[in-house]
């Protein structure tokens, strides 16, 4: 199976997010955290450098998503149904795992990626194993700077309060395709709210990708049932939508991908809104030279505060 081909399964198989990167494109950053104190930067280096190289794999159920009440009421009986593997950088995986735990304002948008997260600690301690040392890691994804949408991850101990801690930072692609300074720049031409539409259709086409979703929908089984509760989820976190506004449109006999998109991203571009407004102040207020009718700059500007195409990781160790 090709790099897209088995990441477009996962995504499908789980939760529209997960595993949306490969051995293949990893593309790792490795970045040391620049305090003074710290006791040993190359160590945390290293072990960066081993997350983003080092390829295998995590068993994991999505069957925790059965206890919402968003998922279909009559579920798929057996266990197996449920079971996934997933396959790549151990990076990738961590980064999977944080934009499947998305939350909207605190709201957890799925159970999908609980079991898997919890997997992760045994690939870490695996692929640290040649460590000298203690590992804990941390990613998150958030699509800009300030988000009430946010996933995080976590896969080993945390270290003690004692403990001469050192730490490394590393980026990886995050399966969410992010707009360009282009895209923002036409966006903004027209008005502000279509600026934040863009921003919002982007994430949600990283969790729902139209035609792999609209093929998902038009099918029988627990795949389908995975994709109905997650947009589910997603109306019940989103203010200024209903269920029944996009219960025709998972339908499997009316099934329409982009008009459910379509429906989610109009309000969450309601959230977008008044958040990205707000992060853009901010950054304008630091330059006398920028208003709000310089098209260009507000474009730039936008395209600094985006972060929905990587997911951060921080890498710390500790002890001997």
């Amino acid at each position: 199976m090709s790099p897209d081909r088995r990441a477009i399964s996962t995504v499908i198989d789980v939760t529209l997010c997960l595993a949306l990167v490969s051995a293949a494109v990893l593309t790792i950053a490795v970045v040391a955290e620049t305090d003074e104190a710290d006791p040993g930067p190359e160590r945390a280096e290293q072990t960066a450098e081993l997350l983003g190289a080092t390829t295998t794999s995590v068993e994991y159920s999505v069957r925790p998503v059965t206890a919402h009440d968003e998922f279909d009421a009559d579920p798929i009986g057996t266990s197996a149904a449920y079971e996934r593997t997933d396959h790549g950088p151990v990076a990738g995986l961590l980064a999977s795992a944080a934009v499947a735990n998305a939350e909207i304002d605190g709201y957890r948008l799925t159970r999908a990626g609980e079991d898997y997260e919890a997997g992760l600690d045994g690939v870490l301690s695996e692929t640290s194993a040649t460590v000298d040392g203690t590992v804990h890691v941390t990613a998150v994804w958030q699509p800009y700077e300030g988000s009430s949408i946010r996933g995080e991850a976590t896969a080993g101990p945390e270290p003690p309060a004692e403990a001469d801690v050192s730490s490394a930072t590393i980026t990886v692609p995050s399966g969410v395709d992010q707009p360009d300074e282009t895209e923002l720049r036409e966006a903004y031409a027209q008005e502000y709210e279509t600026l934040a539409q863009v921003v919002a259709s982007a994430v949600v086409e990283g969790y729902f990708p139209p035609e792999e979703t609209q093929l998902t929908l038009e099918r029988q089984g627990v795949e389908r049932q995975l994709i109905e509760y997650r947009y589910r989820r997603a109306v019940t976190a989103l203010d200024g939508i209903e269920r029944y506004d996009v219960d025709d449109e998972i339908s499997r006999t009316d099934a329409d991908a982009t008009a459910a998109n379509d429906e989610i991203a109009a309000a969450l571009a309601e959230e977008v809104v008044g958040e990205l407004s707000d992060a853009l102040d901010r950054e304008i207020d630091s330059s006398v030279e920028t208003s709000r009718s310089d098209a260009d700059r507000i474009a730039q500007a936008t395209d600094e505060l985006l972060t929905s195409g990587e997911v951060t990781i921080v890498v710390r160790t500790w002890g001997a």
